[in-house]
């Protein structure tokens, strides 16, 4: 989930970014001295903004208005140390505003606001495909990846549908051929490329990183035509060519058939 941060204040900031950097779900940008970048930022991607409303360069409720002349479906927290107007602001915002957020800041109250930024996105449809290619899907969007042996990790991830795998499992499966300190160092690429891959798609959540293991995060909702097969909500017949020839299981990969008899 993306959101803006715009406050003339240092402290307030920190404050914030306090509560969200550990987030691995939130995608944010602070903005201090230049508020008007914000806007140069803002797309269709963008849920929510917290926006100071008295600053020098450019009051909240004008840059409010410009973030959502960009993305009509943003929602706006105005965040003030002062008394303010709330009912002219919801009047003026409408469905637009979510609330007010007085300084110093409450720090359950902003969590709600969170919360309620992203209880307003539609949710991720994650689909996977093991057969023939392996392609993941955002939304039916094909999510491009940069490293074909990120993509691969990926895979063998999936494969073992949310149990831990380590460093050197992973490295036995993607490089197997490999002296140990060379496929060291194209491990720790390709998974610095699957990181980057998912921040891109905004599904950072669907893996648990963590020092020298990996694991697919099934807490997710994510449909897989492998996992349905495991599951019996798919059944081959003799006559069923569904899973044979050109959809064979994960045939890029040769490690994939000691999963598949």
């Amino acid at each position: 989930m993306k959101i803006i941060i715009v406050d003339n204040e240092k402290s307030a900031l920190y404050s914030i970014l306090d509560q969200i950097i550990d987030n691995k779900d939130i995608d944010y940008k602070l903005y201090m001295n230049n508020p008007l970048d914000a806007v140069e930022y803002c797309n269709s991607e963008v849920k929510g903004a917290f926006i100071d409303l008295k600053m020098p360069q450019i009051s909240g409720e004008e840059l409010a208005l410009k973030l959502i002349k960009k993305n009509p479906s943003i929602k706006i927290v105005f965040v003030t140390g002062f008394t303010a107007a709330e009912d002219q602001l919801r009047e003026s915002f409408k469905e637009n505003m979510l609330g007010i957020l007085y300084k110093p800041l409450d720090t359950a109250q902003f969590k709600y606001y969170v919360e309620e930024i992203n209880s307003s996105n539609p949710s991720v449809i994650i689909k996977i495909h093991m057969f023939g290619t392996f392609d993941l899907f955002v939304n039916d969007t094909l999510v491009e990846f940069s490293c074909d042996k990120s993509k691969e990790m990926l895979a063998l991830l999936t494969v073992y549908r949310g149990r831990t795998l380590t460093k050197n499992k992973i490295i036995e499966h993607l490089w197997p051929d490999k002296e140990y300190n060379k496929a060291d160092v194209l491990y720790r690429y390709s998974r610095w490329k699957l990181i980057d891959t998912l921040k891109n798609y905004h599904i950072m959540d669907l893996v648990n990183f963590s020092k020298a293991k990996i694991n697919l995060d099934c807490s997710n909702h994510i449909l897989c035509d492998y996992w349905d097969l495991l599951d019996q909500h798919i059944f081959i017949e003799e006559n069923d060519n569904r899973f044979k020839d050109d959809d064979i299981f994960l045939r890029e990969y040769d490690w994939a058939l000691e999963y598949w008899n």
